[in-house]
């Protein structure tokens, strides 16, 4: 959690900054959560982290997730962000005793 509030102050939340940049968020339908993953490997050791957010349609942050993990490349990291963002998501809307559809964007470019 400690990294996951150290990542939280450092970043630029609406600034003009933000409005200027080439990618930019985009919220899920109203009454839905979106989670935003990625994940990241060092060269030459098994040593990756993954980090997500899950925000709702008016861009709330609801909460996140960030740690260590045992990777084999970045495509390894990437992969495992995905597979534990869908499980942090999951487990969210348990919590609240909803279920919201999980919806799949295309937000990678190669």
């Amino acid at each position: 959690m400690k990294i996951f509030k150290s990542w939280c102050s450092s970043q630029k939340v609406n600034s003009a900054e933000d409005q200027n940049s080439t990618f930019k968020w985009i919220p899920p339908a109203l009454g839905l959560l979106k989670i935003n993953v990625d994940g990241a490997f060092v060269a030459g050791t098994s040593t990756g982290g993954i980090a997500g957010v899950l925000r709702d349609a008016s861009g709330v942050l609801m909460g996140g997730l960030a740690r260590e993990v045992k990777a084999q490349s970045a495509l390894h990291a990437e992969t495992l962000a995905v597979i534990e963002g869908l499980k942090f998501a999951s487990e969210r809307e348990k919590e609240k005793g909803t279920q919201a559809p999980l919806g799949c964007y295309p937000t990678l470019a190669i």
